[in-house]
């Protein structure tokens, strides 16, 4: 059998938790509190994804950007306090961090950390991500948003600018 209740699957869009293996299906409770029923067909001739697989242990991956005039090391280091400072990070098998690239607007992170199976793995990201951004603020590391440059070829600029109209700003009317 490849999988046995209790066990933490996704099949096609259903993440969960095996509840019920009946003789023709199977009972999915998603992480919503929602049944879902799968045909054992499906499992047999679809992608079935068994994140527990006799081990109550699961990796979670978290991404990270900072900005490019960031210090890879001191990055890499903060976030390594984050995971040693956090109590459900195991030890054992310890995080990996990997400065994985180059993006648009960041100096790309994967922080890849382990935790026993349960359903606050999701918490635990939400904590490291908070303990990451107070830490990165008081290392005036910056977390950047994308940003795009406009350029404007073959345009009639000066007709742009007469053409636009510009309405002082409104306030709040004075009432006596």
């Amino acid at each position: 059998r490849p999988l046995k209740v209790g066990d933490q699957v996704v099949i096609a869009d259903a993440m969960g938790t095996v509840e019920k293996i009946n003789l023709r299906s199977t009972t999915i409770m998603t992480f919503d509190n929602v049944g879902v029923v799968v045909p054992n067909a499906d499992l047999v001739t679809g992608k079935l994804i068994n994140r527990s697989s006799g081990s109550p242990l699961l990796r979670t991956t978290v991404a990270v950007g900072v900005g490019y005039d960031s210090d890879v090391r001191d990055v890499m280091e903060i976030i390594q306090e984050c995971l040693d400072d956090h109590g459900l990070v195991l030890k054992k098998p310890g995080p990996s961090i990997y400065f994985v690239g180059f993006g648009d607007n960041s100096l790309d992170f994967s922080v890849r950390f382990w935790a026993l199976m349960s359903d606050n793995r999701m918490q635990i990201a939400g904590d490291l991500r908070a303990a990451m951004l107070a830490r990165f603020r008081d290392a005036d590391v910056e977390i950047p948003f994308p940003q795009r440059d406009l350029h404007l070829r073959s345009t009639d600029v000066e007709a742009v600018v007469r053409t636009a109209r510009v309405e002082p700003p409104r306030g709040p009317r004075k009432t006596s």
